[in-house]
């Protein structure tokens, strides 16, 4: 880096001549002038320069003065004054020519005219000589402009002076041209100001003063001037500039700015303020040099820059102020050649030192530090304002826009950073080496995305007020070093076989334990994870730019390749697991904690590694929605068969204690502890959906309107709840194994009860009961406290089913069949109730009273009826199943019926069949109808209705009616019913059914009464055809089985034969 060279030369002061005051006067502004036109204001202009201090009062460079004025005016040395000749005498203008004959025209300045103005600005500056610092005074006087010829246009002639004659009627003109009142007074003169040189400061002044009458009295209004000294000495024709005055202030400045940093707390709190004693230096130095505020201001910038350079200390927005006051105030050719060049060296300086702390900004402006980011932002500040000064422009005419410049350092700095942080962690001998050790490479990652997270992110927001995209250029140029580097691992490299899976989308390919080779060896290798897991930091730290920003980042995709080692990680973490499962169960220990039920430590060493699969999935943060899904997939198939193979290794053990060997009922550990443990399990197994919050990835791809996306998710959804439900059914089948067996020794003493219940109806329920619930009690108290809840529940369900199928056992093995052997037991289910639920403490009602229950409660219920009770039930039941079927697949018939009362006759019409089954091997069927009426007790003598037979149709239409002579009181009972059976009839065999439908008499038009104005305008009734097919379930089932076993009773056995059941 370039550094200004900044030494002080030793001067010789005796070559210096005296120098000459300057007094710099700039006119600012006047305020609240009195308004002398008739529109209310004034034009005003103002007349200065300097006459001698000894003057008794105030002399108006437009008055005439009187004889004792002339007096005090000759007494002192310097004799010169400005005033207008206002008589004509001759004494007076002899007077008035002695003073001007030791006026100079220099002297006077004028501003320019200001129209219509009572507060006019100027901002004006004039240089007059001092010739006598202790006694000249300035004067100014303030007039209102005259469209006529005036002193203002008098003044503008000066030049054309020649001569003390020509002087003497130039102010001779400047007297005629003002205008006076009646009184001789001047109306034009706004007021007047005089000030000693002695009164101006050495450091100058600017300051408003009050305006004062001819007289000495207050005028209205007031001026603001600035007042400053400078000094010019002579010089010869080698030193015309003023570059050595140039260079000793700068030295000067930097000596200063060096001792003031030294005395400072701390350099960034310094405001830029330096002692009175160093001001009062600096300016005498200024004024003896006759340096400009230009050359001034821009020797503090050099100052400035030279110190920070070297130290890094300044406040950035120190130099930013300092600066932006140097570019207010710079002019073409303000500077000579060699100043410029000195400024335009330091201006070039700190452009570089500045783009240098850019691209080492976590060394020079850590984002850490309190002061680190508004050093940043000033930095940036002071560049872009750098970029858009005059001089910058003038000094460096080619140089590249601001925000172009600012991104390549950025670029270049992100480069260096990675290459400083890569030589930082890396060993001379790696960085010798092609491919350096992954674990190294990680750890260097890692520091690199700390410094992503303290640095870079907190400064793009600094970085994008100046519309710089700091972070994407940053993060665009890491990316490409990070990829870089990744080529030169050959295992990382993209595979063929993931690119297919991830092409088709298939979740089922993942499952496959062979489907990939290890890459290198069998164990997984943990830095290929390290050095994942910092990649995937990375990936994730790129989320604070825009999608489309993302889109060109190559690590956006990296993931892909290291799906091989994840899937490696599974095979070889399932065998593991099993295998550590296995020594778990072999070397298991019963845990008694404060809850009563028994577990033992090998369930809580499983679950501990089920999570371990878990974890290892959800801390991937795998990037790709589909990708991560499949994952899942796999986690899940693994983490059920673990659990299984822990269901299975649990079992065996409790087997191999020989607990379930001998048939004595015997309540120990081990059954508690195997059942928990595998209940323990299948819970755990329960919570992963939530966990991994499967089923709303699933969902999110079945709902997405894209087919390939919705087979993709409905796949991954069967995967995880088939293999959810493999390994809950595994676990609980073995809970039921384990506990069943408890169950069945205790059949003995059970089935004895039940079977008396049975078998000796005269005896009293409770006789049998009672024994039968006190037998169960002890198995079920000793149980309640060692078992899990849910593992307790379950075991009274296992012993009321066992109760159920003992109950079923004994009644087909029931020598007697009749009603009054089954009125125990179906009384005894309300107690057996009661005894299961136990309150609240044990099977819920629902449980209780489930499908089995119903089913044995139901045969009870039919095998305590008697046989005409049992048809009657039949055909209520059928007919009320009939009601709720609509179709059928043995098609429909088509009737229409009436009962008469007054006649006591009941017609039927049978109109059609649709649909009939074919019966015959030509694929029709020749159909008719048989009509009767049941129960048959009911109907002894009622005759059988036949219609024709309709040859080969499968819709057959009979429109054929039938008159029955019935008593009204047969046709009301809820069992009395129309029988239609459509038959299919047969020349050489017999006759065979094809469909039956049954019409409750009871629902009858007519039947009470109501009048038919015809039969014809009777609504049809359609009526689904059954089957005894349909017959082989429910309490339809258990009526036929129930009649087929009292074959000794001919009633039912004729009423089977009616309704053609074998």
């Amino acid at each position: 880096m370039k550094v200004i060279s900044l030494g002080i030369k030793a001067l010789n002061w005796d070559d210096l001549q005296a120098p000459r005051v300057l007094l710099n006067i700039t006119v600012c502004e006047a305020r609240d002038l009195e308004a002398k036109d008739a529109n209310g204001f004034s034009d005003p202009f103002c007349m200065l320069g300097l006459i001698g201090h000894k003057a008794k009062r105030h002399i108006d460079l437009t008055s005439t003065p009187s004889q004792d004025d002339e007096k005090d005016l000759f007494k002192g040395r310097s004799r010169s004054s400005l005033y207008k000749h206002g008589g004509r005498s001759k004494s007076k203008r002899d007077c008035n020519a002695d003073i001007l004959e030791q006026l100079p025209a220099k002297l006077i300045r004028t501003t320019s005219v200001k129209k219509e103005q009572l507060n006019p600005v100027w901002n004006e500056t004039f240089q007059l000589v001092v010739d006598n610092v202790n006694e000249d005074v300035l004067h100014l006087d303030i007039f209102d402009h005259d469209e006529e010829y005036q002193i203002l246009d008098a003044v503008k002639n000066v030049k054309n002076v020649q001569g003390i004659k020509g002087l003497n009627r130039y102010f001779k003109q400047i007297a005629q041209s003002a205008r006076k009142s009646a009184d001789e007074n001047v109306d034009d003169f706004l007021g007047c100001v005089d000030i000693r040189i002695t009164d101006i400061p050495s450091i100058g002044i600017d300051k408003v003063f009050n305006l004062c009458s001819r007289s000495n009295g207050k005028a209205q209004g007031t001026i603001r001037l600035r007042l400053g000294f400078a000094t010019r000495e002579e010089k010869d024709h080698r030193t015309e500039s003023n570059l050595q005055d140039f260079l000793q202030h700068r030295d000067l400045l930097t000596l200063f700015v060096k001792h003031e940093m030294k005395n400072s707390k701390s350099s960034l709190d310094w405001t830029g303020e330096l002692s009175n004693e160093a001001e009062s230096i600096l300016h005498q130095h200024a004024m003896q040099g006759d340096l400009s505020d230009l050359q001034q201001a821009a020797c503090l910038w050099i100052s400035m820059v030279d110190y920070h350079v070297s130290s890094a200390r300044l406040n950035r927005l120190l130099l930013f102020q300092t600066l932006k006051h140097l570019d207010s105030i710079w002019v073409a050719n303000g500077l000579s050649h060699d100043a410029e060049e000195v400024t335009a060296e330091a201006v070039g300086v700190f452009r570089d030192f500045e783009y240098s702390c850019l691209a080492n900004q976590t060394y020079f402006l850590p984002m850490t530090v309190l002061p680190g980011p508004k050093q940043l932002e000033s930095l940036l500040k002071c560049l872009r304002i750098l970029y858009e000064l005059k001089l910058f422009k003038r000094f460096f005419p080619l140089e590249d826009s601001f925000h172009n410049v600012v991104c390549e350092v950025i670029k270049t700095a992100a480069i260096e950073h990675y290459h400083r942080l890569r030589s930082e962690f890396l060993s001379e001998s790696e960085l010798a080496q092609e491919t350096p050790g992954m674990e190294i490479y990680s750890k260097m990652l890692q520091a690199l995305n700390n410094d992503i997270r303290q640095q870079f992110i907190p400064a793009d927001k600094i970085y994008n007020a100046f519309n710089l995209d700091y972070f994407s250029l940053t993060m665009r140029e890491l990316d490409r070093l990070i990829m870089e580097d990744l080529e030169l691992y050959p295992v990382l490299r993209p595979s063929p076989e993931i690119a297919k899976i991830l092409d088709d989308l298939d979740p089922y390919a993942v499952l496959k334990d062979d489907f990939f080779t290890a890459p290198g060896r069998e164990e997984p290798r943990v830095e290929v994870f390290l050095l994942y897991y910092s990649l995937n930091d990375f990936r994730h730290l790129s989320r604070h730019l825009t999608e489309s920003e993302q889109k060109n980042l190559s690590i956006f995709t990296v993931h892909e390749r290291f799906i091989p080692f994840v899937l490696q990680w599974f095979s070889y973490a399932k065998v593991a697991a099993k295998r550590k499962i296995k020594g778990w169960v072999e070397n298991d220990k019963v845990s008694r904690g404060e809850s009563k039920f028994r577990y033992s430590t090998s369930v809580v060493e499983a679950n501990a590694c089920l999570d371990s699969f878990v974890r290892f999935v959800v801390e991937l943060k795998w990037p790709s929605g589909t990708q991560r899904c499949m994952l899942k997939c796999k986690l899940i198939n693994d983490v059920a068969e673990i659990a299984a193979y822990f269901s299975e290794a649990t079992y065996r053990a409790l087997k191999d204690c020989g607990w379930a060997e001998h048939e004595m009922l015997e309540i120990n550990d081990d059954l508690c502890v195997c059942v928990n443990n595998l209940e323990t399990m299948r819970t755990h197994l329960q919570t992963l959906p939530t966990t991994v919050r499967y089923f709303e990835r699933t969902q999110y791809f079945i709902d997405s309107g894209d087919p390939v996306l919705t087979k993709f998710g409905t796949d991954c959804e069967a995967i995880f709840v088939q293999s959810l439900a493999n390994g809950e059914k595994m676990l609980n089948d073995r809970i039921v194994e384990s506990l069943d067996k408890l169950v069945k020794k205790m059949n003995n003493g059970t089935a004895g009860y039940i079977s008396k219940l049975v078998n000796d109806p005269s005896a009293e329920a409770e006789t049998y009961t009672k024994p039968l619930l006190e037998l169960m009690d002890v198995p079920i108290d000793s149980l309640y406290g060692p078992l899990l809840k849910a593992n307790f529940l379950r075991f009274l369900e296992l012993l009321w089913l066992h109760i159920l199928d003992q109950i079923t056992a004994a009644t087909i093995n029931s020598k007697s069949k009749e009603a009054m052997n089954f009125l125990n037991i179906y009384q005894s289910f309300g107690t057996f109730i009661e005894y299961f639920k136990a309150g609240d403490r044990g099977l819920p009602r629902e449980v209780i009273e489930g499908e089995r229950y119903q089913s044995v409660k139901r045969k009870m219920f039919c095998y305590q009826l008697s046989t005409q009770e049992l048809i009657d039930t039949f055909l209520v039941e059928v007919v009320n199943m009939h009601s709720t079927m609509t179709a059928t697949p043995y098609g429909t018939l088509t009737i229409r019926s009436h009962y008469d009362r007054k006649t006591g006759t009941l017609v039927v019409e049978v109109l059609h069949a649709r649909d009939v089954i074919p019966m015959d091997t030509n694929g029709f069927s020749d159909p008719f109808v048989v009509i009767r009426f049941l129960p048959a007790r009911t109907f002894p003598n009622t005759l059988t209705g036949k219609t024709a037979v309709v040859k080969k149709s499968l819709d057959p239409q009979f429109e054929e009616r039938f008159e029955f002579e019935i008593p009204v009181d047969k046709c009301t009972k809820e069992s009395s019913v129309i029988y239609f059976a459509l038959m299919d009839h047969d020349v050489m065999f017999q006759n065979e059914v094809a469909g039956e439908a049954f019409l409750p008499l009871n629902k009858l038009p007519g039947l009470r009464g109501e009048q038919t104005k015809n039969f014809a305008g009777l609504k049809e009734v359609t009526l689904p055809m059954l089957h005894p097919k349909l017959m082989d379930e429910g309490i339809l089932a258990d009526i036929i089985e129930i009649l087929k076993s009292r074959d000794h009773q001919k009633e039912g056995s004729e009423f089977l034969s009616t309704l053609f059941i074998d």
